[in-house]
């Protein structure tokens, strides 16, 4: 009965709320804010055809609420969808059920709530329809969803509607293979001007099976048309996605140029906005075919001005298995992003990304992804590939299991920092294996593929520091001015760190390569230009071998031999350095008899030295001086006449001789700015040292005077006063910008200039040290630039007169800089949103 209505339906739906929509206006759908009704109506089968008209609109009813109960079938009520016109909460009668077979549901009034309903639709367009309205809640039901062949199919479609609330519900779609045609269990969208707000998806349960379909582009404007995604929201401003567990599988493939993909969630803000995506909490699970994306966070590449601010994916299992597979993506225009405590599992038969962030449609900025695990398993795998600027890398565990694989590839503009990460790469490669990866070059070391623990390059100062790496290639590679410090690194390979073309510091670093420690472990490859050579600083890593620049010294080389063990005390030092006795093992050899005797040290267990030490010294035979021979005793005679007393013979005065201690003189410290007095070469038991503090940056120079200069001497043999330079460096500049973006409306610029006062807009975390500089870096609309001017030194911008009304983001950059202690701040970024009416 009436099934020709049923299969003509699919095609007018769209226009039908459309045309209710403009006809009637928000009258026909607003709330009615008078008296409340609190009286409900029971609607089942027998007596559906009282409260609803014909066509399945329900009729006007004195209730707030209307409770189903029963199985409502589409054949047999003649109907394919019912419309909610009015603000009612749609529930099941307690105790029983409500089924709708092949029935969808339109919504089209604010403070609508369908609770608790089973929702089964097969070839049609939608299960739940929300249009232009607002403050809907969509709570605890059952929706399995079969597309219709050809046309675009959603299970939950929501266009135009904020504060909306998708909670509890089970949703079970299929998505047949049509080409040009979306396949989305859920589209959340909004206009792109002003997009929604209020977005709310929490608690539920996803079965998602879509097609790996080619991803389409615009190529006016390169814009990519995804069309096989599990949950998309699109223009949407604020979007809560939290508590929900979604499985996103593909079943079929189509491509014709080899790029077929499938996306688990994809998010886009809007262009007149800034726009929030909080992610937490969920457990996404995508299995594709070609390529397979679990999150996608989109641009708008048309307006270059969509900002996604405040994004935050934390706490949440994200698994992805395909042969290209990606946990995070995104291509750009993202500013404060966070990603935090999330769990990587991320597998595939060619190549892997746990998160790959690569600007190249707009800047991503100030993002920080932190206390992640990834697990990763295919040929070639990246942990992270991060081309971004301002952004934090720490506290990342990463573990790689392939042919060649990379735990972080980073490319920074302006400052970065990559730290306390803890990075195990350690592959199975063999000369039989093709790296599938789209930058193989990369990969390569004198033209064969190895594994990196972290690849660094771009234009930006870059801090990689404290993480812990254990490879079978290199460890860490540099291409641009990178401080690489404080860490360990252990791997198979020939070096541990490779400088490349550039003037890194590497110092500080535990190194332990396969035939390299230390500093030995550092290679340098300069191919920069002749006439600026790289120079790289390569110093203080460790181990430290002590066979170069060691020694020992002992309390005396010569002994009498006792018959017992000789144990000379031992001092050793690493060039100027006095060592501590706490680190090293001293072991003794031949020390009894006559001879040449034998001491050894020993830094075999050291994690800050290795190599054996060692010194002679001599025991000779104990010198016994001769008993004098007595005279025989001479018989008296006769008492002799007196004679004179014979004269005493003297004492000879025999000082006993010392032999002399040798002192070493110390290095002076080069020391960063406190605030405080600092001290820049140490005092010892055998010198004083004046001049060696002070508190501001300089040079200084210090005197070091033997407290004993019969008992002491300096290693060159002199006793004369020492000057030992020390000094006192620029601290960094504190200047940190609290205040990141901020809105302004400007109004008759068609008859006068108008000026923004920067200065006053800003707040700050700290002043900072210095004047400021400011400094114009972007309009979002390039044309328009012309129209911008900055006074670098009070940060007052003026708007020339005739800039058209519109939207313009314009960015600025502010430094410090600085003063006689404390070096020139970075630029930070401030965006003005600027509309101009």
């Amino acid at each position: 009965m009436k099934k020709r209505l049923r299969f003509v339906l699919p095609l007018i739906t769209f226009v039908l709320v459309l045309v209710i929509v403009s006809v009637f206006g928000n009258d026909v759908f607003a709330d009615d804010e008078g008296e409340e009704v609190s009286t409900f109506v029971h609607v089942t089968p027998d007596n559906f055809e009282d409260y609803f008209d014909e066509s399945g609109t329900v009729k006007c009813l004195d209730t707030s609420e209307i409770q189903f109960s029963g199985e409502f079938d589409s054949e047999e009520l003649g109907i394919s969808f019912i419309t909610i016109n009015e603000p009612y909460k749609i529930t099941v009668d307690e105790g029983d059920k409500a089924v709708f077979k092949n029935i969808f549901f339109i919504i089209g009034s604010d403070n609508v709530t369908i609770d608790g309903l089973d929702i089964t639709v097969t070839n049609d367009v939608y299960a739940i329809m929300v249009y232009g309205c607002n403050k809907v809640t969509l709570n605890n039901n059952i929706i399995s969803y079969t597309s219709l062949e050809g046309f675009d199919s959603y299970a939950i479609y929501a266009c135009d509607c904020e504060d909306l609330t998708i909670s509890g519900n089970d949703i079970t779609y299929v998505g047949d293979l049509t080409l040009e045609c979306d396949r989305k269990a859920l589209l959340v969208k909004g206009t792109e001007e002003e997009g929604v707000t209020g977005i709310k998806v929490t608690g539920n349960t996803f079965d998602i099976t879509i097609p790996s379909v080619d991803v389409d582009y615009d190529f006016d404007t390169w814009s990519p048309i995804t069309r096989s995604v599990g949950i998309e929201f699109n223009n949407c401003v604020d979007v809560l996605f939290e508590d929900n567990d979604a499985k996103i599988s593909a079943d079929e493939q189509y491509t014709s140029y080899g790029y077929d993909s499938v996306y688990g969630i994809k998010y886009a803000g809007a262009a007149g906005a800034d726009s929030y995506f909080t992610m937490n909490n969920n457990t996404i699970d995508v299995e594709g075919i070609n390529q397979a994306y679990a999150v996608s966070i989109a641009y708008d590449i048309v307006a270059y001005e969509f900002d996604v601010v405040g994004t935050s994916i934390t706490n949440n299992v994200i698994k992805v298995d395909s042969s290209y597979a990606y946990g995070i993506e995104s291509s750009g225009c993202i500013y404060e992003s966070t990603i935090n405590n999330n769990t990587f599992n991320i597998s595939g038969e060619s190549f892997v990304y746990g998160i790959y962030y690569y600007q190249y449609m707009g800047a991503i900025e100030d993002t920080v992804i932190e206390s992640n695990e990834f697990n990763l398993e295919a040929p070639a795998c990246i942990g992270i590939e991060a081309v971004v600027c301002n952004s934090q890398i720490i506290k990342n565990t990463i573990t790689g299991t392939g042919k060649c694989l990379m735990g972080m590839f980073l490319s920074f503009r302006d400052d970065g920092v990559c730290s306390e990460n803890v990075i195990d790469v350690v592959d199975s490669y063999d000369e039989n294996f093709q790296n599938p990866g789209l930058s193989g070059e990369i990969y390569k070391y004198n033209d064969t593929p190895i594994t990196y623990g972290i690849y660094s390059k771009g234009s930006g100062d870059t801090i990689i520091s404290d993480n812990v790496i254990t490879t079978s290639g290199l460890g860490v590679v540099t291409e641009t001015d990178n401080t690489v410090t404080g860490n360990t690194i252990e791997t198979s390979f020939d070096y541990a760190v490779d400088v490349r073309k550039s003037s890194s510091t590497v110092t500080g670093n535990y190194l332990y390569a396969k035939d390299y420690l230390g500093d030995a472990a550092v290679t340098f490859t300069d191919t920069s230009e002749e006439d600026e050579p790289a120079e790289p600083v390569i110093t203080g890593n460790y181990p430290i071998d002590l066979t170069d620049g060691g020694r020992i010294e002992l309390s005396d080389t010569e002994f009498d031999y006792t018959g017992e063990e000789i144990c000379p005390e031992v001092t050793v030092y690493y060039k100027d350095k006095k060592l501590s006795s706490s680190n090293y093992n001293v072991t003794y050899k031949d020390n009894i008899e006559v001879g040449t005797a034998t001491v050894e040290v020993l830094y075999a267990d050291s994690e800050v030295y290795y190599g054996i030490l060692t010194k002679t010294f001599e025991i000779k035979e104990k010198t016994v001086e001769p008993t004098p021979t007595p005279t025989a005793s001479v018989e008296p005679t006769a008492t002799p006449a007196a004679t004179s007393s014979p004269e005493a013979t003297p004492t000879p005065d025999i000082k006993p001789q010392v032999e002399t201690i040798k002192v070493s003189v110390p290095e002076g410290k080069k020391l960063v700015y406190n605030g405080k007095e600092q001290t820049g070469v140490d005092a010892a038991d055998e010198y004083t040292v004046t001049g060696n503090t002070g508190t501001d940056v300089g040079t200084y120079s210090a005197v070091l005077t033997l407290k004993d200069k019969t008992l002491y001497t300096w290693n060159d043999g002199t006793t004369e006063d020492k000057t030992v330079t020390w000094t006192i460096e620029k601290a960094a500049n504190s200047f940190k910008l609290k205040t990141k973006s901020y809105k302004v409306t400007l109004k008759n610029l068609d008859k006068s200039k108008k000026t923004i006062k920067v200065k006053k807009k800003i707040k700050l975390t700290n002043k900072g040290e210095g004047k400021y500089t400011y400094k114009l870096s972007s309009v979002s609309k390039k044309n328009y630039k012309k129209y911008f001017k900055i006074n670098s030194k009070n940060g007052k911008i003026t708007v020339k007169k005739g800039l058209p009304k519109g939207k313009y983001t314009v960015k600025i950059k502010v430094k410090a800089a600085g003063d006689s202690n404390h070096k020139e701040s970075s630029y930070k970024k401030i965006t003005i949103k600027v509309t101009v009416k």
